[in-house]
């Protein structure tokens, strides 16, 4: 299942609780600054999310830019708390 509104921290408790209940949940983030935040609220909750970065390709209410996509997946990649993280 993909939650498919941009998460926010406010929303960490209620999709970790959702995410026991389901096989896989996705989440989508256009803020750089979630996947940390979100990281350590999965490992602490000991589950696995999926998490889409959603990627500036030229349309404007997409925050982050193709340059800072390669960077923030390799700090996941890892060590996450992630089901998979893609590039």
């Amino acid at each position: 299942m993909t939650y498919a509104v941009p998460i926010e921290p406010g929303k960490f408790a209620e999709a970790i609780e959702l995410s026991k209940k389901c096989e896989r949940l996705g989440l989508i983030t256009e803020d750089v600054t979630i996947p940390s935040m979100l990281n350590d609220a999965a490992q602490r909750a000991g589950v696995k999310l999926d998490l889409f970065l959603k990627v500036d390709c030229g349309y404007p209410t997409w925050l982050v830019g193709t340059g800072r996509l390669m960077s923030v997946a390799n700090r996941y990649r890892a060590r996450s708390g992630f089901a998979a993280v893609k590039s």
